[in-house]
This record gives C-alpha cells, structure tokens and sequence, in this order.
C-alpha cells in the first residue's frame, strides 16, 4: 500500500478508475499535489518542458479513447461488448492509416468534419467491403460522434450526402458433400482443441444454433434424450429474444456422445467434475472450468479451414445455421412453423426470407443440374426420330 502526503490511499486491487483519476494516473499518482505544491521562484527545479494534459485530455490515440467511452457507456450484452471493442479496434487503426496518408486532419470522433466522414466512407468502399459491413462499421463511428455532441452525420443526411446501403445478400448454405468434407477435416486435430473443432462441426449445422447461443450454453441445457438444447441466451435476450427449445437433427447423436465423453475426461484430468456448467468448457487461465470464448471457437474454425482444399469455398461459423434449415424445408416444407421456433426467428416471414436467399445461392446450381442430364431427360428435349422426318426449311 503507498500513501500520499495527504494521505490518500491506492490499493493493489483497484481495477477501475473514475474520470477525475485518469490525469493523476498519466501523470502520476500525486501529480496534482506536485503541480500545486512547486514554487515558481528561481532555483525551483522545473519539471518536464511541454503543455501539461487537462483533465480532458484523450490521449495519443483520440478515436479509440473516445469510442470506448461510447461502448462503456450504452447498456450492452457481455458478448456485444466485447465485439464492439474489437470493431473499435480495427477502426482506430483505419483513422490512424487515413490521418498518417493525410488524408484527414483529425483523429478525434468528436471534431470529425465532412473530410474525415467521407475519407473514412471512400476508404472502407475501396476496401472491398459489402454494404452492410460498411453500413454496420458507419453506425459505430456516428454513435460515437453523436455521444460526444457531434451531429456531422446527421448534418449530411439532411444535405442528400449519399453512404453506402445494405443490400440483400446471398446466404451461403453447405450441401451434403461440403459439410462431410469439413466434418472430415476435423477428425485428424488433436487434443481438447480437435475435440471442441469436432463438437461445432457437428452442433452447429444439426441444432441451428447460433455459434454465441452455443458458446454461452451450459451442460444441463442439453438433453440427449429428447435431441433438444434449450437457449436460455438468445440473441435479443431481454428486448426481442425468447427463451427457447432448439431441436437436434438425429445424424448429430454419434458426435455428441463422443464429444461429452472427451469432456468428462478433459475435466478430470485438469481436476474437475464433469457437471462442471460450461458446455463447452476451458480449464485454462482461470480458477475453475469456464466458458469457451468467441476467439476461441474463431480460432477452431480457422484450423479446419487450414485443412481444406484451396479452393474450398468460403464458409463462417453462421453458415452452418443456414445449413440446419436447408437441411429441413429442402425435404420437409411442410416443418416451417417449426423451425422457425427452433431456430429463434420472431414469425415464418423471417424464416422464408432467410430460406430465400439460401435458395437464390442455389439457383445456377439448379439450373447447371438440370442440363447435367442426358438430353433426352430434360424438360422439353425433342425426339431425335421425329426431327429426322422434316428438313430443313431455311424459315424460322
């Protein structure tokens, strides 16, 4: 414990500090006693020469200083938190790029000015980036500007500035080939890691689930003998999202068992109960068992991808829930109601949209399938006996 000379105290465990403690901790502790108690007569040693930080100071990096005043000040999920964080990260590093080119004059949200908005519109379109990732990013950056008092973006609204707009994509779904593929792929990845890579591969495109339901799912949400998991953390959880059953498809009961067998024997080896709550469970960092984090499961998919073929076609943890319903309504459109519960959509207009763009994905498929077959298979084919009984006439 260290005191100051007005007896002010600062503990080792104090994990959070307040505003008026954020200059004491960049200058030093005691850094406001030390200005106050200098004299300015000569012979005072002067401390070091430079404009002295305020008290609202926000740093070498403005942008990201204040977007985490942004994100810790809105009520959020535990996991939307942590995703902002990482979209905040990657944007203060975008700013940074656009300010070293010269292309913006200013790094902090909160004297952002038409050169920056647009600087940082033209820089994500020119990235590659869909529509709805640039709308999705736009909306962080104008949260924060807003929260700081800055209306820029709704200035350049009001002046017809045209951003770019979330277009309907395709959903990608795996057919049976891919998905057996990817199951393949994680057969061969050792330890508790190739155990949680066989787990999602198996999971996931049998339940529907959504890779943070999951990821927050305990072990007594899970029934293996009904084949149903119950959601307890939905998206939208205390606004629009419900609690819910979510069923399993039978060809994932091979995978579970396994999967909970390695579990048990993980636990006890790291010196755990298996009833230990986390379905799927991390015995490392911590004291006690806790919950597999979203980086982790990324980390996963990114080792199955290394195993695939080059030009395997790009996937993402979500693709497997698009696959769940391919699955169903492919055979069984009659099951829409029900899976639309399962699955967590708020009516059937949600699951046949969604089903829609799945099936737009499919359609050169369809159609390259179609002509795949033998000419006199297909839809219309004429008989080549009886076009040899006319000749040609030369009219159309």
């Amino acid at each position: 414990m260290k005191s100051s000379s007005k007896g002010a105290t600062k503990t080792d465990d104090c994990d959070t500090l307040t505003k008026d403690s954020v200059n004491s901790y960049s200058e030093g502790f005691d850094a406001a006693e030390k200005r106050s108690s200098h004299s300015t007569s000569v012979g005072t040693k002067k401390g070091r020469p430079g404009k002295k930080r305020g008290a609202r100071s926000v740093g070498r990096y403005p942008f990201l200083t204040k977007a985490k005043e942004y994100v810790e000040g809105r009520l959020l999920a535990d996991t939307t938190r942590e995703r902002e964080k990482r979209n905040i990260r990657m944007l203060n590093r975008m700013v940074l790029e656009l300010k070293e080119q010269g292309m913006i004059d200013e790094t902090n949200p909160a004297k952002f000015t038409k050169k920056e908005v647009m600087a940082i519109e033209e820089a994500m379109r020119l990235s590659g980036r869909k529509g709805s990732t640039i709308e999705k990013y736009r909306g962080i950056i104008e949260g924060v500007c807003t929260y700081h008092g800055n209306g820029i973006y709704e200035e350049l609204k009001k002046k017809g500035v045209q951003f770019s707009m979330r277009t309907s994509n395709e959903v990608r779904s795996l057919s049976s080939e891919e998905l057996e593929e990817i199951q393949d792929a994680a057969i061969g990845i050792r330890r508790w890691t190739g155990e949680v890579c066989r787990f999602l591969v198996a999971i996931l495109p049998y339940s529907g689930l959504r890779p943070t339901e999951l990821m927050l799912a305990n072990l007594k949400d899970l029934n293996l003998d009904k084949m149903y998991i119950k959601v307890k953390n939905p998206k939208g959880k205390g606004k629009y999202g419900r609690e819910r059953k979510a069923a399993i498809l039978p060809q994932a009961r091979p995978a579970i068992v396994a999967y909970l067998k390695a579990r048990k024997a993980y636990l006890e080896m790291n010196g755990y109960d298996e009833s230990a709550e986390p379905l799927v469970p991390t015995a490392r960092g911590r004291s006690g068992p806790h919950t597999y984090c979203s980086q982790s499961f990324r980390r996963c998919l990114g080792i199955i991808k290394s195993r695939l073929p080059g030009d395997f076609e790009q996937f993402s943890l979500k693709t497997f829930r698009a696959t769940y319903l391919q699955i169903i309504l492919k055979d069984h459109p009659e099951l829409l109601e029900d899976v639309s519960y399962s699955m967590g959509h708020s009516s059937t207009v949600t699951t046949q949209r969604y089903y829609r763009r799945i099936e737009e994905d499919k359609t050169v498929e369809r159609i390259h399938n179609a002509f795949a077959r033998p000419l006199s298979e297909q839809a219309g084919a004429k008989n080549p006996l009886i076009d040899k009984k006319f000749e040609v006439t030369g009219y159309a």
